[in-house]
């Protein structure tokens, strides 16, 4: 059976000498020079007045659910094929976890399935 990838990396060498750059001034895990206006073009590129920067995608989860005021009385929806970090997320603010089938074609959770659960 032939492998196909969910994603593959692509990594420039522009890449490369900015994390150099990050290791090598010893900022790696916390706001270093290139925190601010990373946050600063990414909220212009969304066309937001404001963006954070986390340290993983779990975090970026959590913050997401905690300012959507999701907790314990409610319920989150999420694709069955996933990483773990989705479920943790939800589980983490107390929420109880919902999964759904995704499509083949789009990994991506049918909303008209979505709708079928919640009539």
């Amino acid at each position: 059976m032939k492998h196909i990838p969910i994603s593959q990396p692509s990594i420039t060498s522009k890449q490369i000498d900015y994390v150099t750059d990050a290791i090598s001034s010893g900022w790696v895990s916390s706001p270093g020079k290139y925190i601010d206006p990373f946050e600063d073009k990414f909220a212009s590129y969304c066309g937001t007045k404001y963006s954070v920067a986390t340290g993983n995608g779990t975090i970026a989860l959590h913050l997401a659910l905690v300012s959507l005021g999701i907790s314990a009385e409610l319920q989150v929806i999420i694709p069955d094929l996933t990483f773990v970090a989705t479920g943790n997320a939800v589980k983490h603010v107390g929420a109880k976890v919902v999964t759904m089938d995704i499509e083949p074609d789009t990994l991506c959770i049918n909303p008209q399935a979505i709708k079928n659960l919640l009539h």
